[in-house]
């Protein structure tokens, strides 16, 4: 059974741009970003929704259900850190040639696991992650 939470999106959500030493990448990262803020709301719902509904999914399996490619899924994954977790569970894929990999599944994050999140990723006054 899942938990809904309550998001702050201004908080909860951000939209990742690609560290680089070169502003021209920088940049263009930033505008990819812009756009996709004004869809990444309405995704970040519907991949909650769609696990609300199924209880956990890998990655190409989102992506297939909401009509998405997988890089899409895994920025709204990154950007939902700490709503979602691992199921321990995983798809293992044989590619040509007979190498493998694996597909791990995700689920929405229990209240404890989100509390857990929160106090691995809280920063100070400083800014610096607690506990280094």
């Amino acid at each position: 059974m899942s938990t809904n939470h309550t998001f702050d999106w201004s908080a909860d959500v951000r939209m990742p741009v690609a560290p680089s030493p070169y502003p021209l990448v920088r940049h263009t990262s930033a505008t990819g970003a812009q756009v996709a803020a004004i869809t990444a709301g309405q995704r970040a719902r519907d991949y909650l929704d769609l696990l609300d509904r199924v209880g956990e999914a890998t990655d190409y399996q989102a992506a297939r259900a909401l009509g998405c490619g997988v890089s899409s899924i895994c920025s709204t994954r990154a950007m939902l850190a700490r709503w979602l977790h691992p199921s321990g569970r995983v798809d293992r894929v044989t590619w040509p040639g007979g190498r493998t990999s694996e597909r791990a599944y995700w689920r929405r994050a229990t209240p404890r696991e989100v509390t857990q999140w929160d106090e691995e990723h809280a920063t100070t006054a400083e800014g610096t992650c607690a506990g280094e």
